[in-house]
């Protein structure tokens, strides 16, 4: 089988060639493109790669055909440094494209990782539209936006990504909150602060921060309720507010917050990080007018957390 009757017009459509002619229009029309594009068979033997994707997973001759797509990339969960299930297999035997999006990172056999964004469609037989024969990936090299991505994160009202506030829209919030104080109930407002784990991983974390940040607030975000305001006040830093919460459940979950985040083990280009935490925490009451008062001191409570063994102090005011 021709390898062009393997390809996918990106809706599972196949492509046929009729002619020499036709066939190198196609190869050069796909080679032209900037996506790169990847044909497995059913057994997952690589049967077309433009250049595109040459260049991405760093492979500099077709002479790839034929070998299995594992042998020249993976792909990872950022979010917890795994492999990815099969793409194509799973494609395959579910007949229904697969997509990964941001936070899914490819990494090349000589540990090059590059952030990607990656379609892949089933490719059926001519003469049994219902029997897939192969698959075709789609592969988006995200590395410009993602870095946009990190230069935005803390300056727009929401992150697109995440429920992440800014400080302005987050102060909005906790300014809201503070009109609604009714007893038995309270709200408790959370400040997180993450730092290396040892002093020999501070120099692995310049240049990936904004990496750190971005799986922190995932963590975070996938344990709080859908009404709890998460924002981040300063690299390493994110306030959290928990409405109408009593203070014995706030404290219980600033402690399995700080166990979540210490006993994550974080991939990031190869390389795997363990963070410490350390919260503050504060009940808030109707002695508070004032939200910078507030954030002062749950910042506060935050540096005493820092040094003290126990990782996470409360603040609870006279009313």
């Amino acid at each position: 089988m021709s390898m062009f009757s393997m390809l996918g017009a990106g809706r599972g459509k196949r492509v046929c060639c009729e002619s020499d002619a036709h066939a190198k229009y196609l190869q050069l029309t796909l080679d032209a493109m900037s996506e790169a594009i990847i044909c497995c068979d059913a057994a997952g033997r690589l049967t077309f790669v433009n250049k595109a994707a040459m260049k991405l997973i760093s492979c500099h001759s077709a002479s790839v055909l034929g070998e299995s797509w594992q042998s020249l990339f993976e792909l990872i969960d950022e979010s917890n440094g795994s492999v990815m299930d099969d793409p194509f297999r799973s494609c395959i035997i579910s007949g229904v494209s697969l997509t990964n999006g941001m936070g899914c990172i490819l990494r090349t056999s000589s540990r090059r990782e590059v952030f990607v964004e990656t379609n892949t469609v089933p490719v059926y037989d001519e003469s049994d539209d219902k029997r897939a024969i192969g698959a075709t990936m789609t592969i988006r090299d995200l590395t410009d936006i993602s870095g946009l991505l990190a230069s935005v994160f803390r300056q727009g009202p929401h992150d697109v990504l995440t429920p992440l506030l800014d400080e302005s829209a987050f102060a909005e919030r906790l300014s809201r909150a503070l009109l609604t104080l009714q007893k038995p109930k309270e709200h408790i407002l959370l400040q997180i602060e993450i730092a290396p784990s040892s002093r020999h991983q501070h120099q692995t974390w310049l240049g990936i921060d904004d990496v750190i940040d971005r799986q922190v607030v995932s963590l975070l975000a996938s344990r709080i309720r859908d009404r709890d305001a998460l924002g981040q006040r300063a690299k390493h830093r994110y306030n959290l507010l928990l409405e109408h919460c009593e203070c014995d459940e706030g404290v219980e979950l600033a402690n399995q917050l700080r166990r979540v985040l210490m006993g994550h083990e974080f991939f990031i280009q190869g390389q795997s990080l363990k963070i410490e935490a350390h919260v503050g925490v504060v009940s808030l009451n109707q002695r508070y007018v004032r939200t910078d008062e507030i954030i002062r001191t749950v910042e506060r409570a935050c540096d005493m957390a820092r040094s003290s063994t126990r990782g996470v102090i409360l603040v609870v005011p006279n009313a």
